[in-house]
């Protein structure tokens, strides 16, 4: 899989993967123009424009089941910066950054306030003693699984696609 995922960006040519969805819970076909491989965390991670989205995806090569390179070359389009993708990733996963405000109880905010969590991040006292952290990251499932771990002591105040889940 790795040897044919390196052929395929070393050379510009386009890829057909068979790759799990940890979402769905099943195989999907994605054609792919594969950009970069990233290591993060013991784990090697493809970024790679998805020709059904229409938009460059992460995703993480052990659930890459198939890797057929195809002939057809394509072009890095000029404004794509692997670290300005990576800049809008809360942990791997990059994407469209959206506002994301978080407000943390009163007796973990010692804890929230001692760290950097993303360069983005924006930090407010509030009245309470609580802490209100605003930042500018894709809602990926890193960031979900990071503000699960908080609950009952944070409240997402938006996005509401964040909170409602």
């Amino acid at each position: 899989m790795i040897a044919g995922l390196i052929d395929a960006i070393l050379h510009q040519r386009q890829a057909k993967i068979a790759y799990f969805s940890f979402n769905s819970r099943r195989t999907k076909s994605y054609t792919i123009d594969p950009y970069r491989l990233v290591y993060y965390r013991g784990g090697l991670y493809l970024y790679a424009r998805a020709h059904e989205y229409g938009e460059v995806r992460t995703f993480a090569v052990e659930r890459v089941q198939k890797v057929e390179v195809l002939d057809q070359g394509f072009e890095v389009p000029a404004d794509f910066s692997p670290s300005e993708y990576a800049r809008s990733a809360f942990g791997i996963f990059g994407g469209k950054p959206e506002t994301v405000e978080l407000v943390f109880a009163p007796g973990i905010a010692g804890y929230v306030r001692e760290r950097s969590w993303h360069e983005s991040q924006a930090l407010a006292d509030e009245l309470d003693g609580g802490v209100r952290l605003t930042m500018e990251v894709a809602p990926s499932f890193d960031l979900k699984a990071w503000v699960k771990g908080f609950l009952p002591h944070v409240r997402v105040v938006r996005p509401a696609s964040l909170r409602d889940e």
